[in-house]
């Protein structure tokens, strides 16, 4: 007996992207992530870098996609007062290679 076949469609995608059990798996990569960057600063010593981390969930608008598909996004951003010092490596510790290697942690 053959398998049946998947055909991928707008309306599938729009499904998925919608369902809440996709939607709460981003949202826990994401704060796996946040947890990873969080605890890579604080081992860096970073304190004020690791207390600024935090995720930010939400939906792209859709308005670049070709097909209007507006698409749910977890990131983790990072506030903190010395942010652009920390950015461009002035404090030891650049904060694209933290971010950047707690990412690859779970890609």
């Amino acid at each position: 007996m053959a398998t049946p076949r998947v055909v991928v469609t707008k309306d599938l995608i729009r499904t998925a992207m919608n369902d809440p059990a996709v939607r709460a798996e981003l949202r826990s990569l994401g704060r796996a992530v946040m947890d990873e960057v969080e605890r890579e600063a604080r081992a860096a010593g970073l304190i004020e870098f690791a207390d600024g981390v935090r995720l930010e969930t939400g939906q792209r608008p859709g308005t670049k996609s070709p097909e209007g598909l507006a698409r749910p996004f977890a990131r983790v951003l990072v506030a903190s007062a010395d942010a652009l010092q920390q950015e461009y490596g002035d404090v030891g510790v650049e904060k694209q290679a933290i971010l950047r290697r707690a990412a690859a942690a779970f890609s």
